[in-house]
């Protein structure tokens, strides 16, 4: 036997639909769906900016020297590209970006942090096959 799901309209966009898509808006006391929702953080200026490398309206995750935002992904790019953040790495050698330090304060490019990583994870495979 089908049970009719409960439905709620969105005073946005005046959409009738599941009550699991459509919330309580603690802010403005409205019921918003999750399209409607999504489109409003969007437009919320504190959060979303333009960023000034790649043109598209994301959350700010950083800004350069002159204040202007910058998304997650163009903070990342222009950190690989920074030449002056890197450090060579006290596994390998490599001038890199450092992925994390060690306890002692050495840095740890990404490739040798991820091969530690992968030694670890098949150390702990190994000894979970042998009980």
């Amino acid at each position: 036997m089908k049970t009719c799901e409960e439905t709620r309209t969105c005073n946005i966009c005046t959409l009738s639909l599941p009550a699991k898509t459509v919330h309580k808006n603690k802010e403005m006391g409205m019921l918003i769906c999750d399209g409607c929702l999504s489109k409003l953080r969007k437009q919320n200026k504190l959060k979303h900016q333009r960023c000034v490398d790649c043109k598209r309206r994301k959350p700010v995750h950083a800004r350069t020297a002159n204040k202007k935002p910058l998304c997650v992904n163009c903070y990342a790019k222009r950190r690989r590209r920074d030449k002056s953040k890197h450090e060579n790495c006290s596994e390998c050698g490599h001038l890199r970006p450092v992925a994390l330090r060690k306890p002692n304060g050495n840095p740890v490019c990404d490739p040798c942090y991820r091969k530690e990583v992968t030694k670890i994870a098949n150390a702990i495979k190994a000894e979970s096959h042998v009980r």
